[in-house]
């Protein structure tokens, strides 16, 4: 439940940022399957590590299920060059 809860309006949009950028990636190399696979065991285990860690603490975001993504992406794609454009 803790993966579709967010603290704010700025860590939903940072994770849907990520999720879609770098997800976008990951999806075409392991394929859509595999891919929320990846996203939902990322965020369990995120949030059993966390659970374990800080029982106290509040748990919200998606931010473990990102955070797997991510980690596929520098896996499978450490050679990438990335632009970015920044306006302002």
């Amino acid at each position: 439940r803790s993966t579709f809860a967010h603290a704010g309006w700025g860590h939903l949009l940072s994770n849907m940022f990520l999720l879609l950028f770098l997800g976008v990636w990951v999806e075409q190399k392991l394929g859509p399957a595999r891919t929320a696979i990846l996203f939902f065991v990322g965020g369990f285990i995120g949030f059993g590590l966390q659970a374990s860690i800080t029982p106290d603490i509040i748990i919200l975001g998606a931010s473990a299920g990102v955070s797997s993504l991510m980690g596929a992406f520098f896996i499978f794609f450490y050679r990438a060059e990335l632009r970015f454009l920044f306006l302002g």
